[in-house]
């Protein structure tokens, strides 16, 4: 536990994946109703990648000075 990086704690990681499941569980009811669904998981998606990899990327620089 000593050589994680700072901020990135146990609960960090539980409150992540509990997210992560109920996005799947919420994208998998929308993909069965069909119709505009698929294009609100799209734009879901796109956002929410576009946002982790800023996320990771500002971590990074700020890792890097």
């Amino acid at each position: 536990m000593k050589d994680m990086p700072k901020g990135l704690n146990i609960w960090w990681w539980i409150n992540i994946s509990l997210l992560l499941i109920i996005l799947l569980v919420w994208i998998y009811k929308e993909i069965n109703s069909y119709g505009l669904g698929i294009l609100r998981f799209l734009f879901l998606l796109v956002g929410i990648s576009s946002v982790t990899w800023e996320f990771i990327y500002r971590r990074n620089k700020r890792k890097s000075e």
